[in-house]
C-alpha cells in the first residue's frame, strides 16, 4: 500500500481527542488519525449495511430472503475483519 501525506488544521479539541485515542491504543498520532479517518469514511456504508440486514432479518421476512441476509452479514463481518484490532 502506498502512502501520502495529508496536512490539515484542526481544533485543539479534535487534536486532543485524537491524541487521547492514540495514547489509549499505543499508536502514533499519525496512525491514530489515519485509522479514525478511515473509519469515518466507512461509517455511511456500514450504517446502510446494518439497516439492510436488520430489515431482512425481520420475523416476517421469507426464509429465502433471510438466507441472503445471512450471506450479507457474513460478507460485512469479513470486510470489517472481525476480531482485528487497530494497530495489529
Amino acid at each position: 500500500m502506498s502512502t501520502a501525506v495529508l496536512y490539515t488544521r484542526v481544533s485543539t479539541e479534535l487534536k486532543a481527542a485524537v491524541q487521547s485515542y492514540a495514547d489509549a491504543h499505543a499508536l502514533s498520532l499519525s496512525t491514530a488519525t489515519a485509522i479514525l479517518l478511515a473509519r469515518g469514511l466507512e461509517m455511511p456504508t456500514m450504517a446502510y449495511g446494518v439497516s439492510l440486514v436488520q430489515f431482512l432479518l425481520d420475523p416476517g421476512t421469507p426464509d429465502r430472503i433471510r438466507a441472503v441476509a445471512d450471506a450479507y452479514t457474513h460478507l460485512i463481518q469479513q470486510a470489517m475483519g472481525e476480531g482485528h484490532e487497530p494497530g495489529d
